[in-house]
């Protein structure tokens, strides 16, 4: 297999230089995965199962209380090229007043939070810490 035509920009040393790269968001999941175990063993509570155009869930551990929202946007759009998508989480059941943002892969701020319906852009990722609950006795 010979190698292919653009190596000299899409590479492993280009990818770890550019802080955009997919090599440093992939990094930065490993962190947040570590940092919160319950991305790891977190009980899987989906949203909109029916749902077509995006994947929403929650995983919550019983045991520290911790709870994270992850909304992802699967809309492939008529050209199958990606479409951004609308998703009203309130609508959901889902309490986002202290929603805050721990990571995504578009534009949005780090530590932000949720003030109505999220638009994701084309093929968008977010995952939000919720309001810690009490541990479970």
């Amino acid at each position: 297999m010979r190698v292919h035509d653009d190596y000299k920009e899409w590479n492993i040393a280009a990818q770890i230089k550019d802080p955009d790269s997919a090599w440093t968001f992939w990094q930065s999941m490993i962190k947040l995965r570590k940092a919160h175990p319950v991305l790891v063993y977190g009980v899987f509570v989906p949203l909109d199962p029916e749902a077509e155009d995006n994947y929403t869930y929650i995983r919550h551990d019983p045991e520290t209380g911790e709870r994270v929202l992850v909304v992802l946007n699967f809309n492939a759009g008529e050209a199958r090229a990606g479409a951004p998508t609308t998703i009203d989480l309130e609508n959901l059941g889902v309490d986002i007043a202290r929603a805050r943002l721990l990571i995504s892969n578009d534009a949005a701020a780090v530590g932000s939070g949720i003030d109505g319906p999220i638009t994701l852009d084309k093929w968008c990722g977010r995952i939000y810490l919720l309001d810690e609950e009490a541990p479970a006795n």
